[in-house]
């Protein structure tokens, strides 16, 4: 049976660097060469960079969990109005085709305004920062406790459309369970609760 050491330099172990020891642990001062150390071995081991992608993930998650959320609600509210379009002869592919559609729209416009938006503040982000400095007389970035005194930022046309396309390929797919539950009412029963 492996020990957990064992399975760490294993699996953690980056090629070419000095296997992380006690006393190279204990010879590292500050936790920011441990973490990065960590980093890195993370990094290594899942085979893409940890941390903001993460981050913006997991924003696009609750983004996406509104949108589902929203259509719902929206299906619930509009049930009697499903009911008479499905007596009237629209098929389940029509109401299904709707609410795709509704869905797809708020997932463009919001994608949209948060690709524009994100990178315009991504723009701004330094002087904003000195802005809020100098409005409550406060350094948020001391150099003396941090390396840099500035906020950094760089904008990845790559990335920006990366995390776009996956943002509005997610609220397509949140946009299937509502517009199914839509498509799969039965007018006869919904029209008489109604």
């Amino acid at each position: 049976m492996r020990s957990w050491r064992q399975f760490v330099d294993e699996n953690l172990f980056i090629p070419g660097e000095k296997k992380l020891d006690a006393q190279h642990a204990h010879d590292m001062q500050g936790c920011e060469h441990i973490f990065s150390d960590l980093q890195r071995r993370a990094d290594n081991f899942i085979g893409q960079p940890c941390g903001r992608q993460g981050e913006i993930e997991n924003v696009v998650a609750v983004a996406v969990f509104n949108i589902v959320s929203t259509l719902v609600l929206v299906v619930n509210d509009k049930r009697a109005d499903i009911a008479i379009l499905r007596s009237q002869g629209a098929s389940r592919g029509d109401v299904l085709g709707v609410f795709m559609i509704y869905g797809a729209v708020i997932g463009g416009v919001g994608t949209l305004l948060g690709a524009v938006l994100g990178v315009l503040l991504s723009l701004a982000i330094g002087d904003l920062v000195a802005g809020a400095e100098r409005l409550f007389n406060l350094q948020l970035l001391r150099s003396d406790v941090y390396p840099i005194s500035y906020l950094p930022s760089a904008i990845r046309a790559v990335d920006v459309m990366f995390v776009s396309a996956i943002a509005y390929a997610m609220t397509i797919v949140a946009s299937l369970y509502p517009a199914w539950r839509a498509s799969r009412l039965l007018p006869a029963e919904t029209l008489r609760q109604h």
